[in-house]
């Protein structure tokens, strides 16, 4: 399964991590 290849997990992470960043810099530059 997906779950047994490492390399696509952390892929996953690092894309879910740059999402949250770029949103909550986003939400940032749209208030100030």
């Amino acid at each position: 399964g997906w779950i047994a290849n490492p390399l696509l997990v952390e892929f996953i992470l690092l894309a879910e991590l740059i999402a949250l960043v770029w949103l909550t810099k986003s939400t940032f530059w749209k208030k100030s």
